[in-house]
């Protein structure tokens, strides 16, 4: 057909029905469901998580948890002894980032990670030191190295270590519970 008689067609047939008229549906037949399908509908069940929410979350956690370890060591021994000195908390900042993004370079955040703790644990160790190493080599090049005390340094490296496995070990069994 032509451009002209495939415009007159549709023209045709939007005035065929005239406004306002409702076109009704011939009506189906409601299936009958088993007594197993009603018996499974019936069953309460709980809200399902997305993957994605889920793995932002743990980054956050773990962020946060990081910062906060580095925090309570600079806390503990960097203010008694020396006062307030502004790089720590510019560093914890800077590990916590770094620490995050190694984590995700090792794959530790997806479900599968998530489920089995002693797959993340043996992935969180590599990734944790690759951290530190960086940390260091950032203070070494920019001359930053004598600003930080190395008892700071190693006891945030080991408590940053054990936080991470606890969390993760409890995040496992959560998973697993949910999944």
């Amino acid at each position: 057909m032509t451009e002209f008689q495939n415009r007159s067609t549709l023209q045709a047939g939007a005035t065929a029905i005239p406004a306002g008229t409702r076109i009704m549906q011939t009506p189906r037949r409601a299936a009958k469901l088993s007594a197993a399908a009603l018996k499974v509908i019936a069953q309460p069940f709980r809200a399902a998580y997305s993957p994605i929410v889920l793995a932002g979350l743990v980054r956050l956690i773990d962020f946060a948890l990081i910062v906060l370890t580095g925090t309570a060591v600079y806390t503990a021994y960097v203010l008694p002894h020396h006062g307030f000195d502004g790089h720590y908390p510019v560093a914890i900042g800077v590990i916590a980032a770094i620490s995050v993004l190694s984590f995700q370079a090792a794959d530790i955040y997806e479900i599968t990670a998530f489920r089995s703790p002693l797959r993340q644990l043996i992935r969180i160790v590599p990734a944790w030191t690759v951290t530190f190493f960086i940390a260091m080599a950032i203070a070494f090049f920019a001359k930053f190295e004598g600003m930080f005390s190395r008892i700071w340094l190693a006891s945030y490296y080991g408590g940053g270590l054990v936080v991470l496995a606890i969390f993760r070990l409890g995040l496992s069994a959560l998973v697993r519970q949910w999944t």
